[in-house]
């Protein structure tokens, strides 16, 4: 089994195709939300990778965009839960996979729920630390 694993994770890695971050809302309307890149101040830089900048990317809101100036837990609002895809970085994509996760989330946890679009490490320009900076900028 873990020989597989290992095939797998190579595959997806190396060989397979490159997946570009679409941030186009498409069929998302209102839901698909831009984020801008990470400030420099905060941004996770590593001086051997300085070539990996940050860079907008985007993210969904489910089951609907959150109100405009937040939720206020100490009234009783459920907090707005921030889900980063469980691919590794390396795989998936929320667009396609995270309806039910989201639906679950929203419904025990949160009031609304977030999805990060993340640049995938088997993209250029994707490797370590851009999913991190990712992380940030949707955090931010």
């Amino acid at each position: 089994m873990n020989n597989f694993m290992n095939a797998f994770i190579y595959h997806t890695v190396v060989v397979a195709a490159v997946q570009p971050l679409n941030l186009t809302p498409g069929s998302l309307g209102d839901r698909f939300a831009a984020v801008p890149p990470v400030p420099d101040a905060i941004s996770a830089r590593s001086p051997r990778q300085s070539q990996y900048r940050t860079q907008a990317t985007g993210g969904i809101w489910f089951p609907t965009p959150a109100p405009k100036g937040g939720v206020d837990t100490a009234s009783g609002d459920r907090p707005i839960v921030l889900h980063f895809h469980p691919g590794g970085y390396v795989m998936g994509d929320v667009r396609m996979d995270g309806a039910f996760a989201a639906r679950l989330l929203t419904e025990k946890i949160g009031s609304h729920a977030f999805w990060n679009l993340c640049r995938l490490a088997s993209n250029p320009g994707g490797q370590f630390p851009a999913a991190l900076q990712d992380a940030l900028a949707a955090y931010h």
